[in-house]
């Protein structure tokens, strides 16, 4: 099971890769919304050095994660289940910035998910 989510978890970082390059702008932002997700940290650099956190939604969705003291913060859960509050932006090739306003680490993937 475990394996599984490592998995799917590298097959969705791919997917962010080709979202999330070449993001010039963030143009349409939503209101304020609950995400729950993995944390992990991208291992390209065409990535990292823009978006050095990545979550990756239990909807499917890539969330990049807005760099800032959260961010920061978030890097020490890398591939833990965490619940988010904060704004996303989206920019004009679809790609997903979260502004983390805060989170909670949770000690298992929640149930129904």
């Amino acid at each position: 099971m475990k394996l599984n989510k490592n998995l799917m978890l590298r097959v969705l970082f791919f997917s962010v890769i080709f979202s999330l390059i070449g993001a010039p702008s963030l143009p349409a932002t939503t209101g304020e919304v609950e995400i729950v997700g993995v944390v992990f940290l991208p291992n390209s650099p065409d990535v990292e050095e823009m978006y050095p956190v990545v979550l990756a939604g239990e909807d499917g969705e890539m969330y990049a994660i807005s760099i800032d003291g959260k961010c920061v913060e978030l890097i020490e859960y890398e591939n833990k289940f965490v619940k988010v509050v904060g704004t996303v932006a989206i920019d004009q090739n679809g790609g997903k910035t979260i502004t983390v306003k805060r989170y909670e680490v949770l000690e298992e993937w929640p149930q129904g998910s």
